[in-house]
């Protein structure tokens, strides 16, 4: 198990950016602990007796605009009840007048270089409508810290909920996998790079291709072309149906076909079934491997 750094000690490390170091100097950029809830279990109690072991993880981190103070709230509520209160990180960057797509993935940069600062090599990191399935049990966590060290020494990320485009099993509740969705996933130092090292690689004046329609030119879509991402099966973390920012100002870009068509459906589908993706994707899953191992370089 990697030695987890001290919460006080790690929370000094500023984002060791210029860049950053401004926006965080200037208000624009923030991050603070999950508050307190004096009724949490988690809260109160010693780091030997909390129902939910996260040890596994060196750091967690939330991502939440600092205008949702709404959504923020309801995603420390459900940190308490599942025992990441403890150690989850919220990371709040002012929304930027910029696409919604640009906004996510320049969050998620922040939370790497943040993560990064840290030396931290086993990064949760979740967004503000992130939801764990209702039944959690400490033996189900510890399931999904046992699946870990089952994934290849080559791994990048590792999903705690996501949107499979295919996918297939390589261990006892490990599967492979193209995904979609970053409300949940757990990050390597490798990915951790990756993330560092890649701004988002669409501008608003470049033509998105039909797989960027149906899927968005986001993070989420730039995660699924990599190799080494795998997922816990079944998944524990789903999305929280709740109001964002994105589809209004998709419309008020004039994108009409994306956001009354596209975007609808596939709002639904991560918020009601992605349970359903994942079983449709493992009932297709010796297509996949097919397919996949076909198109794999030659050794």
């Amino acid at each position: 198990m990697p030695e987890r750094m001290h919460q006080d000690d790690a929370l000094r490390v500023a984002v060791h950016k210029p860049s950053h170091e401004r926006l965080v100097a200037a208000g624009r950029l923030a991050f603070h602990r999950c508050p307190p809830d004096p009724s949490c279990l988690h809260c109160r109690a010693d780091s030997a007796a909390v129902p939910f072991d996260w040890s596994f993880l060196d750091a967690a981190y939330c991502i939440s605009l600092q205008s949702r103070d709404d959504r923020a709230a309801e995603a420390a509520a459900e940190f308490h009840r599942v025992g990441l209160c403890r150690i989850v990180v919220f990371c709040r960057p002012v929304k930027e007048d910029r696409t919604a797509k640009k906004n996510i993935w320049r969050s998620h940069r922040f939370v790497a270089q943040h993560a990064r600062g840290r030396r931290a090599s086993r990064v949760l990191v979740m967004e503000d409508d992130v939801v764990f399935e209702r039944d959690l049990t400490p033996a189900r966590l510890a399931q999904v810290a046992a699946a870990m060290s089952r994934l290849p020494r080559d791994w990048r990320g590792f999903y705690l909920g996501h949107l499979p485009v295919w996918s297939y099993s390589v261990a006892p509740n490990v599967v492979r996998t193209s995904s979609l969705c970053t409300h949940a996933f757990i990050a390597h130092r490798r990915l951790i790079r990756w993330i560092c090292k890649h701004p988002p690689r669409l501008d608003r004046n470049e033509r998105p291709t039909l797989r960027e329609r149906i899927s968005g030119a986001g993070i989420d879509a730039a995660f699924a072309t990599l190799p080494g991402m795998y997922a816990f099966h079944p998944m524990i973390a789903f999305q929280r149906e709740s109001p964002n920012d994105h589809v209004m100002r998709g419309y008020e870009r004039g994108e009409w076909s994306r956001y009354a068509l596209v975007k609808p459906v596939r709002e639904y589908v991560v918020t009601h079934h992605l349970r359903t993706a994942e079983r449709l994707a493992r009932l297709l899953s010796p297509i996949a491997r097919r397919v996949v191992e076909r198109g794999a370089p030659k050794a």
